[in-house]
């Protein structure tokens, strides 16, 4: 029954992140210019989010959206750091982590050097680069490289950088169970996130715009 269960787990996670397009490159994290990248461009004045270092690797702007919400109605600190783990999977581009691996402090020096080795100070903006060691896999990798430091992104690494969630990420990276379990309830309860209707707002055509 436990293995039954197991698999069970996974194979929601697995469905979880197929239907919600879980690639979030842009977090939910509205730090310096992750939060920029957010900005819908307008007749006046284009923003980060079509820049073409941008395009085919930052996308589930529109699962931001959704967190955004839950946030102000529920979702925690917990629920935040598990989603998170969404980063097990994938991969993000040079123009991306290009100013964590060249300047951040908080860096393992062997990860940069590994990354500068593909990812150089200009040009190659689209050269990809896996978020964990095991960028197929739904597993810890992500949060075991937090703790050393290797975290692809500045706002990945923000949750093990002497914070308060700095406990919950080795947690996480010592036992997989713990995350499982965490993701799954945390994406069920993203999922139940109920739209605003009549007086009470308008479910829009475009998230980004009013109808």
């Amino acid at each position: 029954m436990a293995s039954l269960n197991n698999f069970l787990l996974h194979a929601f996670v697995w469905l979880a992140l197929a239907t919600t397009s879980f690639s979030l490159s842009p977090k939910f994290y509205d730090q310096g210019c992750d939060g920029s990248l957010l900005l819908d461009s307008t007749s006046t004045f284009e923003t980060e989010k079509n820049a073409r270092g941008n395009l085919n690797s930052v996308r589930g702007f529109e699962v931001v959206d959704q967190i955004k919400a839950e946030v102000d109605r529920g979702l925690n600190q917990r629920d935040l750091v598990a989603l998170s783990g969404g980063h097990t999977i994938g991969f993000s581009q040079c123009g991306i982590f290009r100013n964590r691996i060249y300047n951040a402090t908080n860096i393992d020096p062997a990860f940069a050097k590994e990354r500068r080795a593909t990812c150089l100070r200009t040009g190659g903006n689209t050269i990809l680069a896996p978020f964990d060691p095991t960028p197929s896999r739904f597993d810890t990798a992500y949060f075991k490289n937090l703790v050393k430091q290797r975290g692809p992104l500045t706002s990945d690494q923000a949750l093990f950088n002497g914070g308060s969630t700095d406990n919950l990420v080795k947690t996480y990276s010592l036992n997989p169970d713990a995350f499982w379990d965490d993701f799954a309830k945390s994406i069920i309860k993203m999922g139940n996130i109920k739209p605003l209707t009549g007086k009470k707002g308008q479910i829009r055509v475009d998230c980004r715009k009013a109808n």
